[in-house]
């Protein structure tokens, strides 16, 4: 394993709050997963 601990505990807490940007993004625009979001949704689905 490359790197130490220290920076593999940066770079999961800087994927943890994209993550929760994201998620942000979703609620402000009342989008309740990301699929949907995407644009993939199925219109079909049942």
């Amino acid at each position: 394993m490359t790197g130490s601990k220290n920076d593999l505990i940066k770079y999961r807490l800087a994927q943890a709050w994209e993550t929760l940007d994201d998620a942000k993004i979703l609620a402000d625009n009342e989008k309740w997963n990301s699929y949907e979001y995407a644009g993939t949704a199925n219109e079909n689905r049942v």
